[in-house]
């Protein structure tokens, strides 16, 4: 059924998630859940299933993608009939918690400055990209699918239509087209 799935949902998700969605099946959850049908698969077995992902030493936030993987799933086996209830659903109840804040350690001015002057002094092929980045804050993948109609010089802004990620040019990880000031 997971494959059947995975096939099914490939033209509804971006193809990085659709990716990541097999690689959480055939990392963690194919082998914990080996052998059982969805109709066996119990909150239990949902459980187990984190706590052997953390036990391998997973970060809590790779083990609630591949819980949430699990319950997308599942919820697609209770549309086709197959459940009654998903047994992964608000898995926030037995997972840790994630802290919404990581730390951000950006470089300092002096460090920026330091960066620039040397690619610039070497003609660095990459100093433009390089310039833009630390002016915009651009992830890296919308900065590779900028394209010389995302700029608007008379506003002074980057329209961030696209991202570039595993390949392949797709949304950005907003879903939203979004302004970035770069003076």
């Amino acid at each position: 059924y997971a494959m059947r799935w995975l096939e099914r949902i490939q033209h509804t998700r971006k193809p990085s998630t659709h990716d990541d969605y097999r690689k959480l099946l055939k990392r963690s959850i194919f082998p914990s859940l080996k052998g059982l049908t969805v109709q066996e698969v119990t909150r239990e077995r949902v459980k187990v299933l984190a706590s052997e992902c953390l036990g391998k030493g997973q970060s809590p936030k790779t083990v609630q993608n591949t819980v949430r993987c699990l319950s997308s799933l599942l919820s697609h086996a209770m549309e086709d009939g197959l459940l009654q209830s998903n047994p992964a659903a608000k898995p926030g109840k037995f997972l840790p918690k994630i802290s919404k804040r990581r730390a951000i350690n950006p470089l300092t001015r002096e460090e920026v400055a330091m960066l620039i002057g040397a690619a610039r002094s070497q003609a660095h092929p990459q100093y433009v990209l390089l310039l833009c980045a630390v002016r915009s804050g651009l992830r890296q993948g919308e900065l590779v699918a900028l394209e010389w109609g995302d700029l608007n010089f008379a506003g002074r802004f980057i329209e961030v239509r696209r991202s570039h990620t595993h390949g392949k040019t797709t949304t950005p990880k907003m879903e939203r087209a979004a302004e970035s000031i770069c003076p």
